[in-house]
């Protein structure tokens, strides 16, 4: 196996960032390990479950819509004909 490193650049939201930088510090500590290799086995670890993660940005896309979307001010429906349906049933 080729122990080469690539240095590569990404952008994350910055709670992202200390989460990620949380985690691995973490790790660093209870293990020991170089934090490129913690780093790596955490993306293996996303890669490995990227239907979870597809999940997860499927949900966030649409908790996005929704919120986006006009608040609803129909006003709420009579359901006292409902109510006198369902005694008469019940009799």
């Amino acid at each position: 196996m080729n122990n080469a490193t690539v240095r590569t650049s990404w952008d994350l939201d910055p709670g992202t960032a200390v989460q990620l930088s949380q985690a691995v510090d973490s790790l660093h500590a209870s293990t020991s390990r170089p934090r490129h290799e913690i780093l790596a086995a955490i993306i293996r670890a996303g890669l490995d479950s990227q239907d979870a993660v597809e999940t997860r940005l499927a949900e966030l896309r649409l908790d996005a819509i929704i919120a986006a979307l006009p608040p609803d001010t129909r006003p709420a429906p009579d359901v006292s004909a409902y109510d006198q349906l369902l005694t008469r049933q019940g009799a």
